[in-house]
């Protein structure tokens, strides 16, 4: 009688059909020295399971004005090569509580750590983290980058359904009204023109049904283009800027754009009456209408 196989692979269907969504974080820095960065270490026989016990922040840019994104929390074991069990614990508003589990080789120059596993909006999760050690440059502050690829499962990752409002109208009356036809759901790039007051606005948007689309450009060919594209993770929660008197009629001045990442603008000359709206809680900014002709006179927002 014949032994049976002692590896078998067996192809069966999945037990559950599932969408993903891929969301994308780009230059996040850890931080290992400083005063909210611990670790300790415990030694083993002869470098031999060596153990390091971390908590070390994570920010979203290098420099001195960057932002806490997230802690690095876990144990690192040397046993030849440095193997890390890392949780990712996130601090950022919509992402604040959730986590990623992660492991793979820490080294003194590029690796690859595997996300298995996550809480909160990454329950479920899968992907690549692709770490960059950066040889203690900045005085030690910034020690490694990191680039994170992560997949979710579209119902866990996916924005909550509700119905879409608007806000505004700032500015003047001026100019032939700007709409968009579908309600939007997610915002994802936005192209301002400006000099010295907001010549015009292009955005695209994602609807209800998964549909991109372009809206404008609304306003004339002046100025200078500035393009924003937005991360999967990104959304908009604010939007200010100023609107007055503009070679005699009453147009948008001066415009900024605030994320749950980072701030963008303000363009043009922030000159008139101030206007600020923010996203109400569980909600952001997903899209524009407006009143405009050579210039932007008057902007509104969509929430969803």
């Amino acid at each position: 009688m014949e032994n049976p196989p002692s590896f078998v692979v067996t192809p069966i269907a999945a037990p559950v059909s599932a969408e993903f969504t891929k969301l994308t974080f780009r230059s996040l820095y850890i931080r290992r020295s400083g005063p909210s960065s611990r670790e300790i270490s415990m030694d083993g026989k002869s470098d031999l399971g060596k153990r390091y016990f971390s908590d070390f922040p994570v920010y979203d840019g290098p420099g001195s004005e960057a932002k806490l994104v997230a802690r690095v929390q876990g144990l690192s074991v040397q046993v030849g090569n440095t193997y890390q069990i890392f949780t990712i614990v996130f601090e950022t508003e919509r992402l604040k509580g959730s986590t990623l589990l992660t492991n793979g080789v820490i080294t003194g120059g590029s690796d690859e750590w595997a996300i298995f596993g996550g809480t909160g909006a990454f329950a479920m999760a899968t992907g690549v983290i692709k770490r960059k050690y950066l040889a203690d440059r900045d005085g030690g502050k910034n020690t490694e980058e990191l680039m994170i690829d992560v997949f979710c499962p579209l119902f866990v990752a996916s924005q909550p359904k509700g119905p879409t409002t608007k806000a505004g109208l700032w500015g003047g009356q001026g100019g032939s009204n700007q709409d968009i036809t579908v309600p939007p759901k997610r915002l994802q790039s936005l192209t301002i023109r400006s000099g010295s007051a907001i010549d015009a606005i292009e955005f695209t948007y994602i609807d209800n049904a998964g549909q991109k689309h372009t809206a404008g450009a609304w306003g004339g060919p002046g100025g200078t283009a500035h393009r924003i594209d937005l991360d999967d993770a990104e959304y908009v929660k604010e939007v200010s800027g100023t609107y007055g008197t503009f070679e005699g009629i009453t147009v948008l001045t001066s415009f900024k754009l605030v994320t749950n990442v980072r701030t963008w603008g303000p363009w043009a000359i922030e000159n008139g009456t101030p206007f600020s709206i923010t996203a109400p809680t569980n909600s952001s900014i997903v899209g524009f209408y407006g009143r405009a002709g050579r210039l932007i006179d008057a902007i509104g927002v969509y929430f969803a």
